[in-house]
């Protein structure tokens, strides 16, 4: 079982009708499908980013035993509609999340979701800012639930990410687009892989 694994289980046709009707897409299976890209990006930076220092992971380890213990699972709808209960705000702040996991690459990565699902810019966005807390949320709860300790919760993560690359080697384009100084040419291979080879990914 990988991040991913987890992430998908919380997909349910409530919610991703839900965010079809917030994000105004108006297409469930669009909607699926770009929400599962999402997820994959959003793995893949804290994948990246998590495991780079000794620092990184002591960091994110602390954040899930503060802010992100799981506790958000228990209303995912609230989290959509944006009427969640949590009162923790750092809990639910999606924004705040992906400013501190894609940093200067948040554009970049809007525009990549929009130019492989279709999506407007702001439906793109707005899919990364609702998806965040969630992805913090499921992994909170795992390493909660299994008692993960820094070391451990770095190896989940790696193992979660070298998975996900390996069912099929094209989502090896969200790294590429992390690992990128910034001349365009991930973008440029976007479209050869397209929204059809995407969604065949997630159908498997």
């Amino acid at each position: 079982m990988n991040l991913m694994d987890l992430l998908k289980w919380q997909l349910s046709d409530g919610v991703i009708n839900g965010m079809s009707n917030q994000l105004n897409i108006g297409d469930s299976q669009k909607t699926e499908t770009a929400a599962q890209a999402a997820l994959t990006v959003l793995m893949t930076a804290l994948a990246k980013n998590s495991t780079s220092s000794e620092s990184a992971i002591s960091g994110l380890s602390g954040a899930l035993e503060r802010d992100h213990d799981g506790s958000i699972l228990d209303d995912v709808m609230g989290l959509i509609s944006g009427q969640s209960n949590v009162g923790n705000a750092k809990t639910l702040n999606g924004a705040g999340i992906l400013g501190h996991l894609l940093g200067g690459k948040q554009s970049d990565t809007i525009g990549l979701l929009t130019k492989m699902t279709g999506l407007e810019n702001n439906q793109s966005a707005g899919l990364l800012m609702k998806l965040a807390p969630m992805v913090l949320g499921v992994l909170g709860r795992y390493k909660k639930q299994n008692s993960l300790d820094k070391s451990q919760l770095s190896d989940f993560l790696r193992t979660s990410q070298q998975e996900v690359v390996k069912k099929d080697n094209n989502i090896s384009i969200f790294e590429k687009l992390l690992d990128q100084d910034g001349d365009g040419s991930v973008m440029d291979e976007v479209a050869s892989i397209g929204m059809k080879v995407l969604g065949n990914f997630f159908k498997r």
